[in-house]
Order: structure tokens, then C-alpha cells, then sequence
């Protein structure tokens, strides 16, 4: 009689402890499993950003850092307004009066650091059959990302009143002043001695030097 209370309280107890067990492994398989994930040693990223997405670099990020790291072979070409300050004429040896033109600039070089480039230039003051410039070696500092100096040493050149262009007058020297507008755009001031020694088809010779001031727009491939 003992032995049949037994069986019949096993067969009674069985289901219930299976139904509890099945409840509990449910519960356990709902909790989500999340991984650790250790840091790398000697980083100081926090645990948390790990695995985090990288944030997008934006266009004007991507000007900058294009514009702050120069490296490589440049070109620039600029356009602006010039005067001209004789200091004597083929006929008379006497300062003229100033002279508006057009200043026109182009040049090629090589960026040897980040901060500095050197090449080639030149600069053209034109008003009428009048040209007034020189071509020579050129230097280019950037002092900041925006702004830069520049300096020239070359021979001059002109044109006589028959339209022939005459060199000589070595040397002569500019220096200039920029700023960076962004995108390769930059306003510059130029100041310019060119020297010109030649003679001209009337038999004189043009030997005073003459100054040019030039403030014009420009295009830098960095």
C-alpha cells in the first residue's frame, strides 16, 4: 500500500517539475547575450565606442587638410589691376606720370616642403602696345594656411614703340603678399623693380628702372 502512495505521488510531482523546468530555460533564452569586447592595450578609447561608426569627413574638412598639407608641382595664374611708375622715358629722363594697365601673372613650381615652393614666373603689366615685366626664378612661403609671401629675382623686359620686345636689366625683383580666398582662389598684392636695359629702334636706350604695383586675383593648383 506505502509503495502505491509513492508511485502515485512520483507520477503526480514528474509534470509539474518538468513545467517549471521549461518556464526557466524560456526565461534564460529571452535575456540578450551581450559580448565584452576588451580594449586594446595603450588605447584610451572608452569600451563603449568601440565598434562605433567612424564619423564621415566633410567636403570643407577635406578643402582644408587639401590646402594645409602642399605637396607636389603647383601652377598659378592671376589677373588684376596694375600701375606702372616710370622713372624715365626714351626721349625724356624725368619721372612720368603713373600708368594703369592690366596685370597679368603666371607661374609653375614645386612645393619642396609644405610650407615653401619655388619655380618659375611672370608678370606682365599691359596697357595698350605697352608691356612692362620680367621673367624669373620665384619663392613662395606659406606663414599660415591662408596666408603667404612671395619673391622674385629675374631679368625685365619691354616693348619699344615698334612692338619688339627687348630683355636685359638684370636684375629684377618682386615681392609679394596673399591671402587664400579657399578652393585655390587668392587675392595678392605685387610690388615689382624691373630694370630694362636694350636699345630701341630709334638708337636710345631705356635703362631707369620702373616700378610696378599690382593687385589681382588668382588661381593656385595646391
Amino acid at each position: 500500500m506505502g509503495r502505491a502512495r509513492t508511485l502515485i505521488a512520483v507520477l503526480l510531482l514528474t509534470p509539474l517539475i518538468a513545467s517549471a523546468q521549461s518556464a526557466h530555460d524560456a526565461k534564460d533564452d529571452s535575456v540578450p547575450q551581450t559580448e565584452s569586447v576588451p580594449p586594446q592595450a595603450g588605447s584610451d578609447t572608452p569600451q563603449s565606442e568601440v565598434g562605433a561608426p567612424e564619423k564621415p569627413v566633410t567636403s570643407a574638412e577635406t578643402e582644408t587638410n587639401a590646402e594645409t598639407d602642399k605637396r607636389g608641382f603647383t601652377v598659378e595664374a592671376s589677373v588684376g589691376v596694375s600701375v606702372l611708375l616710370e622713372r624715365s622715358s626714351p626721349y625724356v629722363y624725368e619721372q612720368s606720370d603713373p600708368i594703369p594697365g592690366l596685370a597679368l601673372a603666371f607661374g609653375v613650381g614645386y612645393f619642396v616642403s609644405p610650407g615653401a615652393a619655388v619655380g618659375l614666373r611672370a608678370t606682365d603689366f599691359s596697357w595698350g602696345t605697352t608691356n612692362v615685366g620680367f621673367v624669373g626664378a620665384h619663392a613662395q612661403f606659406w606663414l599660415r594656411p591662408s596666408v603667404w609671401l612671395g619673391t622674385g629675382i629675374g631679368a625685365g623686359f619691354i616693348t619699344d614703340w615698334g612692338g619688339v620686345y627687348r630683355f636685359g636689366g638684370f636684375p629684377s625683383i618682386d615681392a609679394r603678399l596673399g591671402y587664400a580666398l579657399g578652393r585655390g582662389l587668392d587675392v595678392s598684392l605685387e610690388i615689382a623693380r624691373v630694370g630694362v636695359l636694350g636699345p630701341f629702334s630709334d638708337g636710345y636706350l631705356f635703362g631707369e628702372p620702373s616700378y610696378l604695383v599690382n593687385v589681382a586675383l588668382g588661381y593656385q593648383r595646391l
